[in-house]
């Protein structure tokens, strides 16, 4: 296979591409904001898009010097970007905030793969990439909303670009470089500092410092062109950090030098570790390259004098003696070196240098070791905090095992290629184990997610909360940027502030809160409680979310209660099924808890069969069943009858109607109470031509006569209060006339604009005369309850005096 990836660049850079969509993006949309650094940064970002202020870094209205801009920058792009193409809710979706770091871990990748072959030939080059895709360290920091992985990638750039001014110079070649080489360079180290400060000049002042002293010449320095790449570099960066002094003074310099960096060489920051912390981590960040790179060594240490190794070193060596002796040390601090230490070994690989002792081969089992550690923790992570035994992971587990053990067994001086790809596989596998199936399931390690899924329950407009114990940056990304954190004394204040008001409350504050309320005269309720393990802090907690009398609340006391329903009308409609309920899905998950009431019109075909398969895997799925066709709007008011939501939202099942839309009905109509249905009017119709007029025609007609105001009825896009439907008179063809008969109880209706798509597969169930004669009379029948509408008065019971 690698003679096939390494022929062209096109077939590496793909392949490339793929690895790292394989290894990244298991887990990437389905694990919770993480406390504490990915939260904040995720936050200081959202704020700089609600606030249009592009210069300033908050956490609520704490000022966050500790970094520059730059990824606050990419991060908010991501968001603006993803709301610009109709994404719904996207600055709440944490997985926007992470794009920039997926991006940055690819492209280091890429660049890794471009570096290296200024050192390697091509499939060598190729190693080196696989190497870094499959770290351990890298996998974790690409589904980060942090610096890291988008340092990662400025850092390669900036050293590949460095290593091709070098290394001609030393071998004495004299055409002149081209501009884009030191473009590369400049632009990089720019990109570099916006998002992590001067870190960058670390690297690259320590390599040429130590060169410098191997080689008592720095010549080579010239190929940079620094006479116009330094004032491009402060063309980059001069305008943020001038912007920033003019609102902050030296704030921000303080707080980021003084009190941020500083205190890392110091012992004023927790996570230290004693020198060779670093080293021996490496044996599980670097995995599975790690294993060549310890059989790399003795070969590497007898090239030390050869120019490319040379460099690779002064890359290396000198920035990690310094994370060594710095307090403060976090696993991915030394990310940036890693592409040297995999340049390195992939050149070992190239001239077959590799140690050949017994004893070092059988290093080789650390292949097999880490899968099986790794899978062990994950399962039983899994039973003690979920009493489960993850049972899905345990396919993707074995075949990890098996991978791993076939790169141990495999594995000799000529066969370290086939080892690595096999070890590529198994960690494949472990990050579908890990971040796709074990992570997502521990609900109780992600507390402020089961929160604020809590508070999406709210009936009230715009909630607004506080909270005492329980103060993760997390639980501020998804309750809300408005979210007050206090003490318990002060969460019974805010509560008593007025309606529409929740505190959430840990236990550690709760004798305080009840005191204050008690003093107060606050009454309260309990709406829902919380329980689970809050990792930065290493203790179980227990979170009581209070609500004041009078609060409007949807149950929470029972958490299989979906807020919102969604029902499919279907009959005869297999082949739509499978991608409806996944845009369904893919529309709603993360934003409310719903359930999907399909029913099922007396289909002939496949249709049941293909509901059941589905319902194995989704809880959430329901099928209710007519014996025999009974018609659209029986099957409408069999699945609102159904419902368990207090929120019903409809759509056809033959996918002419866009999921993607559902989320601006629900919440229009959850943002107004006096607004009893949201119906979807359709744009851009894609129908036939003959459908078109016989729409417009009927639409125009019913509007004269009705009154309804009401462009299009005949779009299954329809949201409305499951209560209010029921109140209802019931007919046959009543879907069709919603809009006149819910204005006719005096309820709002709001609009929303919804893009056609044409019908999947299958054919429609209705024909020209089966809607004419009927429509006809179900228009005159409306007519005649709209004109026998009287009020309804208000009864007041009438109880004896005792």
């Amino acid at each position: 296979m690698l003679d096939f990836v390494a022929s062209s660049h096109r077939r590496a850079v793909s392949f490339l591409i793929l690895c790292g969509l394989l290894l990244f993006l298991p887990g990437f949309f389905t694990i919770p904001p993480i406390d504490r650094d990915e939260a904040r940064f995720a936050q200081a970002a959202k704020q700089m898009v609600e606030s249009g202020d592009y210069v300033d870094i908050r956490f609520q209205d704490v000022v966050r010097y500790k970094k520059p801009v730059g990824i606050y920058w990419l991060q908010a792009a991501a968001v603006k970007t993803a709301s610009a193409l109709g994404l719904s809710g996207a600055p709440l979706r944490i997985w926007v905030y992470r794009l920039p770091s997926l991006g940055g871990a690819i492209g280091a990748v890429l660049l890794t793969y471009w570096a290296a072959l200024a050192f390697v030939a091509r499939r060598g080059a190729v190693l080196a990439a696989l190497m870094i895709c499959a770290s351990v360290v890298l996998g974790v920091e690409a589904r980060l909303a942090k610096t890291d992985a988008a340092l990662l990638f400025t850092a390669v750039a900036v050293m590949g670009a460095m290593a091709r001014f070098y290394l001609p110079w030393q071998r004495g070649e004299n055409a002149p470089l081209r501009w884009t080489t030191p473009a590369i360079f400049w632009t990089a180290m720019a990109a570099s500092i916006l998002l992590k400060g001067p870190l960058i000049l670390m690297f690259v002042g320590l390599a040429i410092a130590v060169l410098w002293a191997v080689d008592r010449d720095a010549a080579w320095l010239k190929r940079a062109r620094a006479l116009w790449g330094v004032p491009l570099l402060l063309v980059l960066v001069l305008p943020w950090f001038i912007a920033i002094f003019w609102r902050s003074g030296w704030d921000f310099f303080t707080n980021s030098v003084g009190s941020d960096m500083l205190s890392k060489i110091s012992a004023q920051e927790s996570h230290g570790a004693p020198p060779g912390y670093y080293l021996l981590l490496l044996w599980v960040t670097f995995w599975p390259g790690v294993v060549l790179t310890a059989m790399a060594v003795p070969a590497i240490w007898r090239a030390r004098r050869e120019p490319a190794t040379q460099f690779l070193l002064a890359w290396l060596v000198p920035s990690w003696v310094v994370f060594e002796a710095v307090f403060t040390k976090l696993p991915h601090y030394v990310l940036p070196l890693y592409p040297a230490i995999a340049i390195l070994t992939a050149g070992v690989m190239e001239r077959q240098a590799l140690a050949r002792s017994a004893w070092m081969a059988r290093g080789s089992a650390w292949w097999f070791v880490i899968p099986l550690l790794g899978s062990i923790i994950a399962v039983v992570g899994a039973v003690m905090l979920m009493r489960q035994p993850a049972f899905l992971a345990w396919p993707f587990i074995a075949a990890g095992l098996i991978f791993g053990l076939v790169a141990w067994w495999l594995y000799d001086s000529d066969h370290a290629e086939r080892s690595l790809l096999n070890a590529l596989v198994a960690a494949f596998m472990l990050a579908i184990v890990v971040y796709s199936v074990v992570l997502p399931s521990l609900t109780p390690v992600f507390p402020s997610a089961e929160v604020a899924r809590a508070l999406r329950r709210v009936s009230c407009v715009s909630p607004k909360s506080a909270a005492a114990g329980y103060t993760e940056p997390s639980l501020v990304f998804m309750a809300g940027t408005s979210t007050l954190l206090t003490d318990g004394a002060g969460a019974a204040e805010f509560l008593n502030q007025g309606n529409c008001r929740f505190a959430i409350v840990d236990r550690s504050m709760e004798r305080n809160f009840a005191q204050r309320a008690e003093a107060i005269g606050l009454r309260y309720n309990m709406a829902a409680r919380v329980e689970g393990y809050n990792y930065s802090q290493g203790r179980i907690i227990a979170i009581s979310i209070f609500r004041s009398e009078g609060t409007e609340w949807v149950s929470l006391l029972s958490t299989s209660q979906p807020v919102i329903s969604i029902v499919v009308p279907v009959r005869n409609e297999a082949d739509n099924i499978g991608p409806l309920i996944e845009e369904i899905a893919q529309a709603l998950d993360g934003r409310w808890d719903y359930e999907i009431v399909y029913v099922n019109d007396g289909s002939t075909d496949m249709t049941s069969d293909r509901l059941t398969t589905i319902m194995g895997r989704r809880d959430n799925l329901r099928q209710i069943r007519h014996a025999r066709s009974c018609g659209q709007s029986a099957a409408v008011r069999s699945g609102v009858r159904a419902a368990q939501g207090t929120i019903v939202a409809t759509l056809d099942g033959d996918g002419q109607n866009d999921p993607a839309f559902l989320p601006d009905l629900i919440t229009a109509l959850e943002q107004d109470d006096h607004v009893g249905l949201v119906a979807a009017q359709r744009v851009g119709r894609k129908d036939t031509g003959f459908k078109k007029l016989q729409s417009r025609v009927a639409n125009k007609v019913r509007n004269a006569i009705l009154r309804d105001g009401t462009r299009d009825t005949g779009c299954g896009l329809k949201a409305f209060r499951r209560d209010v439907f029921l109140d209802l008179p019931y007919f046959d063809g009543l879907h069709r006339f919603l809009p006149a008969l819910v204005r006719r109880d005096g309820y709002k209706i709001a609009y929303v604009d919804v893009i056609d798509r044409p019908r999947r597969s299958g054919v429609s169930n209705y024909g020209f005369f089966d809607r004419l004669w009927i429509g006809i009379m179900d228009l005159c029948g409306v007519w005649w309850l709209l004109r026998r509408k009287k009020t309804t008065p208000d009864g007041t019971e009438v109880k004896l005096a005792r």
